[in-house]
């Protein structure tokens, strides 16, 4: 074998190991739809800034808009941090049997 075959199948060699790892760095995971994390539901919905989800907001997230009628306790179409703030703390409170 020549030096010329030599460097062509170095070559080769280097470019087919090379372009697994070229291509693994482009790979950006996206994130599961429909994360909730209690505690940025509001800074994460709210779009508008009024620090309030509407029933508009809250359709960015499955989850959260299925909820939406039951965490809108004064029913005046939009769901506050205070509302917020009582569903956790009603899923804090431990059941006694």
């Amino acid at each position: 074998m020549n030096i010329r075959n030599c460097h062509l199948l170095a070559l080769a060699l280097a470019g087919s190991l090379a372009a697994p790892l070229a291509i693994a760095q482009d790979v950006d995971p996206a994130p599961p739809a429909d994360i909730t994390t209690e505690g940025n539901e509001l800074e994460r919905l709210d779009t508008d800034g009024d620090a309030r989800i509407s029933a508009e907001e809250a359709m960015a997230d499955t989850s959260f808009e299925a909820r939406f009628a039951e965490l809108d306790t004064d029913m005046d179409g939009f769901v506050t941090e205070a509302e917020l703030g009582i569903e956790m703390e009603e899923e804090q409170v431990p059941q006694t049997f």
